[in-house]
């Protein structure tokens, strides 16, 4: 006689396909994961290492430079410019020639001055052909003085270039004021009616 089965009980259906359906679960996301590894590219070589350096900083403006210090530049000796060799805003440094002046005045009353040399000489040659020692000795000391006084006209324009080269580096060291510059120019004038002067004495 057969006897019943006890203590024992087959699993429900929903039991059975829960089971399954979380087997089924797990080995697809355990697939996809490793799927997903197998495909992660390589970006080693897209990294760098954070390094500390200095930031560099660069503004790029426009603006106005405005000077500290203006300086009055001109000649000590009147004359017209004849070239100026720097614009407005350009970098000078000391004892850079900046201009050049025309002394024309001081170069015709030097011309003068050896055009009467050479009328002197001219009468001493004539003194010389028929006159007396004393009348000869009498030319030869006009000549010498109107010699001398070409040599002194040399010697004035010499010095009004110099005071010119003087000027610019006074007036770039900010050194000179106006009222030593009137004081210079007095001078130079008083120079000039000298040598009016002196050329008058020849004629």
């Amino acid at each position: 006689m057969p006897f019943p089965f006890v203590g024992k009980r087959q699993p429900s259906p929903w039991l059975i396909g829960l089971v399954t359906v979380g087997l089924l679960s797990t080995g697809s996301v355990t697939y996809w994961m490793l799927r997903n590894q197998a495909a992660a590219p390589d970006i080693s070589n897209m990294t760098v290492q954070v390094e500390s350096q200095p930031l560099q900083v660069r503004i790029d403006a426009s603006g106005t430079v405005q000077p500290i210090q203006t300086v009055n530049i001109s000649p000590k000796v009147q004359g017209i410019l004849a070239e100026l060799y720097v614009e407005q805003g350009d970098r000078v440094t000391r004892g850079q020639v900046i201009a050049r002046m025309e002394y024309e005045d001081v170069e015709a009353r030097l011309d003068q001055s050896r055009a009467r040399v050479s009328q002197a000489e001219a009468r001493l040659a004539r003194i010389r052909s028929g006159n007396r020692p004393e009348e000869i000795a009498q030319a030869e000391a006009r000549v010498a003085q109107a010699e001398a006084r070409v040599r002194e006209s040399q010697a004035q324009l010499d010095l009004a270039n110099e005071r010119v080269q003087r000027n610019r580096d006074l007036a770039a060291a900010g050194a000179i004021s106006l009222d030593d510059l009137d004081t210079v120019l007095n001078q130079a004038e008083v120079a000039r009616t000298t040598l009016e002067q002196n050329q008058a004495s020849l004629r």
